[in-house]
């Protein structure tokens, strides 16, 4: 058996294990995907349990996208553009890291229609999903790009490296009606922010739960495309079989109870 999953805390929702093992079944693969709640001081621990299970691939999500990297053994150039990792690969008891968000989220621009070059986009967030969207954003060569954080030297730091503009919340009202994207990656819900947005921008959040409430003029999504599409990347990296973005979405892959 092919045995996958997710590690994070907490994991109280996520969609990966429908999309996974949707995809083993649709590629007639004996393999199963399951999540792995791993309390933030368990990581080591948890990572010596995978290796013994002989697990083939592994997704990584919040709060261990950065803290994983001391765990493995090689890393794709994705890894090292950004410094953190959302899929691992097992083989021969070495972990190898790979960024799928980053494939994810140009995609998923592209997918939605959305024009990088020459806009003025803010990325609200410093983690390992907000440094994908950066090293994206970054090369699609923007005409201003602002980062806000919390820890402002932290920001800074962020800034400095995918060549932004750091700034702060308390500051981001003063900018947010000429912002042609917004892109939430923090966990926080903003969508409050898209009332000052002027009209035909987006808000975009990465959080794939719901679409975030309608904002008069201004476009809402969500990161569900992001989501399928680092998946794909991710199912690839494991099994090398390859499927289109709309083959799921026509599928009843996420209409379940409990996913």
């Amino acid at each position: 058996m092919i045995k996958t999953g997710i590690i994070g805390y907490p994991l109280k929702l996520t969609l990966s294990p429908a999309l996974h093992n949707f995809l083993f079944n649709y590629f007639n693969l004996n393999g199963k995907y399951t999540k792995i709640a791993t309390a933030p001081s368990k990581l080591s621990e948890t990572i010596k349990f995978i290796k013994s299970e002989k697990f083939r691939g592994l997704n990584v999500t919040i709060p261990f996208k950065e803290r994983i990297l001391e765990y493995i053994d090689k890393a794709d150039g994705s890894v090292q553009s950004v410094d953190a990792v959302n899929t691992v690969l097992f083989t021969d008891n070495k972990l190898y890291g790979f960024n799928t968000d980053i494939i994810g989220f140009e995609k998923s621009l592209d997918f939605h229609g959305l024009k990088v070059k020459g806009k003025r986009i803010a990325l609200l967030g410093t983690g390992g999903a907000a440094k994908a969207c950066a090293f994206v954003i970054m090369n699609k060569k923007p005409e201003e790009f602002f980062v806000v954080g919390r820890k402002i030297r932290k920001t800074r730091l962020f800034a400095d490296k995918f060549n932004a503009i750091a700034t702060d919340y308390e500051q981001i009202e003063k900018i947010t009606n000429n912002i042609d994207i917004l892109i939430n990656a923090t966990p926080v819900d903003f969508s409050n922010l898209a009332t000052d947005m002027k009209k035909g921008s987006y808000y975009y959040d990465l959080k794939y739960e719901k679409i975030p409430e309608e904002s008069e003029g201004v476009n809402m999504i969500n990161g569900l495309i992001m989501f399928i599409y680092q998946g794909i990347e991710s199912f690839r990296i494991w099994t090398d079989k390859r499927i289109s973005i709309n083959k799921i979405l026509d599928s009843e892959v996420f209409k379940c109870s409990e996913c």
